[in-house]
């Protein structure tokens, strides 16, 4: 019951999180001030997270930055 119940919210979460896009220019002007993210050693999806409001668990726990980047391309930006 309790997996179960997990799981809802993160596909919940998850379909919340797909309604939501970025246009090519929102990206590229966070993509600008991701530096200054990540000196606060926060990884690329969880910059992209925070600054777009988005809750992803697949994203912002991405292991490497060209994985994330391809993973917000292929889902977020429109």
């Amino acid at each position: 019951m309790v997996m179960e119940q997990m799981v809802n919210e993160l596909l919940q979460d998850r379909q919340h999180s797909e309604r939501r896009t970025v246009s090519l220019k929102e990206y590229q002007q966070w993509t600008r001030g991701f530096v200054f993210e990540a000196m606060r050693n926060l990884s690329y999806g969880q910059s992209f997270c925070n600054h777009f409001g988005i809750r992803d668990n697949i994203l912002y726990y991405a292991g490497t930055m060209a994985d994330a980047d391809e993973y917000i391309r292929k889902n977020y930006v429109r």
